[in-house]
């Protein structure tokens, strides 16, 4: 039988096999230089290897920093500089300053554009999901119309409202009616549901922000 050491050859490859194992934990790399070591001397007991025989298990065995790699696969490659940027907190911002907007009438072109780039920005935002990028959109991103649109309802409520309606009577008397009590009660459901659709968005938009870090 041929001690692994024996040969240059093979003295060679278990020394290139020890260093590449470096970078295991010492008992791994115990292990597999001695399941190797092990091999070789199953592989050349006869004794009557010759050199060719002996390149050609070095060659069965492969390159020891593969052998190594089967174990601990290298570490993964540097994230590109563009994929590091990070748009959720921008994502989150724009959107909420969007509604803003909307709820003050003021800056309400600027608005639409900040909400125009925030959902833009969603997709490009690698920290999250695409669960939390859809939950993203449906929530925050549809802040901004739902608030534009439920302030325009708002007004044209209100401004029926303080309308009312007159009838005259037979005697030539003019009756007006105000038809405000029969709105209350729309408009205490509607801000009930702004102000729970109000909570939903903060409560989502501060997990989006946690997931992201």
């Amino acid at each position: 039988m041929m001690s692994p050491t024996t040969h240059p050859l093979l003295a060679d490859y278990l020394a290139r096999l020890r260093v590449a194992a470096d970078r295991l934990p010492a008992e791994d790399a115990a292990a597999l230089v001695a399941d190797i070591e092990e091999h070789i001397g199953a592989a050349t007991e006869s004794g009557r290897t010759t050199e060719a025989d002996v390149r050609n298990l070095i060659d069965r065995l492969g390159p020891p920093e593969a052998l190594v790699a089967e174990i601990k696969p290298p570490s993964a490659p540097p994230v590109a500089a563009g994929s590091s940027r990070r748009f959720e907190a921008p994502v989150v911002t724009l959107l909420f300053v969007a509604e803003l907007f909307a709820i003050s009438l003021v800056g309400v072109g600027l608005g639409a554009i900040a909400w125009i780039v925030g959902v833009v920005l969603i997709a490009l935002c690698v920290r999250w999901t695409s669960a939390e990028k859809l939950r993203a959109a449906l929530i925050l991103g549809t802040g901004y119309p739902v608030t534009a649109l439920g302030i325009l309802l708002g007004g044209l409520v209100a401004f029926r409202t303080s309308g009312g309606s007159c009838t005259g009577s037979s005697g030539g008397t003019l009756t007006c009616t105000d038809d405000s009590s029969g709105q209350t009660w729309l408009a205490v459901v509607a801000v009930a549901l702004f102000v729970g659709y109000v909570v939903l968005q903060i409560v989502t938009a501060r997990r989006l922000l946690r997931a992201a870090r």
